[in-house]
């Protein structure tokens, strides 16, 4: 069920990442899309002023050199100025969702000025980045070259004794796929270690374009599979309307005759569309960036824990009323995290249906050797066995989701990493005849992306699928109990004494909550960050119970995990005094 308004979103799943950059993109539709179309102009305005000015220098002959030199050199510095605006306007976007996040919103033209005196920061952002990304294509590929040789020479060489000649193409084989998979490898993790370089920059002052890259190195530690999964959602959502406006128009056109009328509107079509779905998608990346970088600090910096939440809505909600007479509310799944639950499942099941065909293409093949078909047509036999085949591949795409649906209480594995479930619309478990509705419609809702649409563009984010079997896909409670507290061992001691000194009825529950999750998550924070969140919450704390100063030898951390112990010790001796 959902938070209270006043408590932090905390840490987000990487799915949360994209369903909140989705609602915060909805919620300011027009004010994002204006920019977006405003840092695209900025970037189209020098391609069309000097596409202008060259075809009038080549019609007047214009031959002079100092001429063309001074056009060249204008070029350039007009494409920079102009790449710097764009820059900045991309970072005001992320800036205007973070800032949404921790209650500090501002203006368009409030973010303006403040990133306005950075403006060729940004510039010297994109040319360290390039060097970077230059550096490491260069690096990454001769790495993974001499190591895929090595390779393919010594199991070649061993391969060459096994399988006679063709050894030596085994090796190759295995060490291609080695130099692919290394250089595919480390180059995500280089994207992955620089995807918000340019966010610290448009957040942080001051923060100069080295900076902010070492910021994006340090906060993007130990997180390079949650920023894949991020990326590969925030793609798969962004994918339907350039499917439909890019992708689709280009095989509609390879069908037309060059020069005709159909063909020339049809391309027309193609730009009009890539221009449009270009500024409505890149405002969502930024907010992603944006979100992602709030989620990074949470996690690295615990800004959650001293930030002021705004209180607003990431998730939509739904009340449920249940046959007990008993009001839920729950927060829906989002596309985000469908869309994480099912780049997991398609990847298992994508796996099982592999092993399934090459075992019936197995089967196939030693059924032709045995003589006891030697008298039945071949080509029948084979026949009935893709058949089987794909009767086979049918029931496991199908029973997947109804096996585990049903057995593990509305989750897959997706589903369960993603932390949602599917529910029935009275907040019931939801059974074999649901599960299998779902399954059943899951290829049309795949189709185009019409589950995508239809979870876009409606309130209780139902696919097909999830209409037709009376079904919701819901966030579940983060387990919190996994991450365990360990205090010092004055910790309970020092809690009897704040006891007698303090007025635990000034802490609230939100205090509590607050000073719990800093506790369970301080090992995961910088010593830095550790360090000032302790400082900020004690002090919070001490001024809210009006505690001029701390205990002799009592640290802002001792005092902390004193309040933690303190607070339940008090509460565990009103208990018996409750009313019934």
């Amino acid at each position: 069920m959902t938070s209270a308004p006043s408590s932090t979103p905390g840490p987000l799943n990487p799915g949360d990442v994209v369903s909140a950059a989705i609602q915060l993109y909805r919620d300011r539709f027009k004010t994002y899309i204006g920019l977006s179309a405003i840092a695209t102009l900025w970037v189209a305005l020098p391609f069309v002023a000097f596409s202008i000015l060259a075809y009038f220098m080549v019609a007047y002959s214009i031959t002079n050199s100092a001429a063309w030199a001074l056009f060249v050199l204008s070029a350039i510095f007009l494409f920079l100025y102009c790449w710097a605006k764009y820059s900045m306007y991309t970072g005001l976007l992320a800036r205007l969702s973070f800032r949404e996040l921790v209650s500090e919103p501002e203006t368009p033209d409030q973010a303006r000025r403040q990133l306005a005196p950075k403006l060729w920061s940004y510039i010297g952002l994109s040319l360290l980045l390039l060097l970077i990304f230059i550096v490491a294509f260069i690096g990454i590929y001769l790495a993974a070259t001499i190591v895929g040789f090595a390779v393919a020479f010594g199991l070649g060489t061993l391969f060459n004794q096994l399988f006679g000649d063709t050894g030596a193409f085994l090796g190759g084989v295995v060490g291609g796929l080695l130099i692919f998979g290394i250089f595919v490898i480390g180059m995500l993790w280089v994207a992955s270690r620089f995807f918000i370089a340019e966010v610290p920059i448009s957040m942080e002052t001051p923060t100069g374009a080295s900076e902010s890259i070492g910021r994006s190195w340090s906060l993007t530690k130990r997180s390079i599979l949650r920023i894949q999964f991020v990326v590969v959602a925030t793609y798969l959502s962004a994918l339907p309307p350039a499917l439909l406006f890019n992708i689709l128009p280009q095989f509609f056109l390879l069908r037309l005759e060059p020069g005709t009328t159909a063909y020339n509107v049809t391309s027309l079509f193609i730009i009009l569309g890539s221009i449009l779905v270009s500024i409505a998608i890149m405002p969502f990346w930024q907010a992603v960036k944006g979100i992602l970088y709030y989620d990074l600090r949470s996690r690295r910096e615990g800004l959650d824990l001293i930030s002021v939440y705004s209180g607003r809505r990431l998730f939509n909600t739904i009340k449920i009323q249940t046959p007990e007479s008993v009001e839920l509310e729950f927060a829906l799944a989002g596309v985000g995290s469908r869309a994480v639950a099912l780049i997991i499942d398609y990847i298992i099941l994508g796996f099982s249906l592999l092993l399934i065909f090459w075992f019936s293409i197995y089967v196939l093949s030693q059924l032709s050797q045995i003589e006891v078909w030697a008298s039945v047509d071949t080509a029948t036999v084979q026949l009935w066995v893709m058949a089987i085949a794909f009767l086979i591949l049918f029931a496991v795409y199908v029973g997947y989701f109804v096996g585990f649906e049903t057995a593990w209480y509305g989750q897959t594995p997706g589903k369960r990493y993603a932390k949602i479930r599917v529910i029935q619309d009275d907040a019931q478990p939801v059974r074999v005849f649901q599960a299998t509705l779902r399954s059943l419609l899951r290829p049309v809702d795949d189709i185009l992306f019409l589950g995508f649409f239809c979870i876009l563009f409606n309130k209780r984010e139902k696919r097909l699928g999830d209409w037709l079997a009376g079904t919701l896909v819901v966030q579940i409670d983060p387990d919190n109990t996994k991450n365990k507290i360990t205090t010092s061992a004055d910790a309970k001691a020092m809690s009897a004494v704040l006891i007698e000194v303090i007025d635990f009825n000034r802490v609230s529950p939100d205090d509590f909550a607050t000073v719990r999750a800093y506790l369970q998550r301080r090992p995961m924070l910088t010593a830095i960050a550790r360090k000032e969140v302790s400082l900020q919450l004690a002090r919070q704390i001490k001024n809210k119970v009006k505690l001029e100063t701390l205990p002799a030898e009592m640290t802002a951390d001792t005092f902390l995990e004193a309040v933690y112990w303190g607070y339940q010790e008090r509460n565990q001796k009103r208990a018996p005094n409750r009313p019934l």
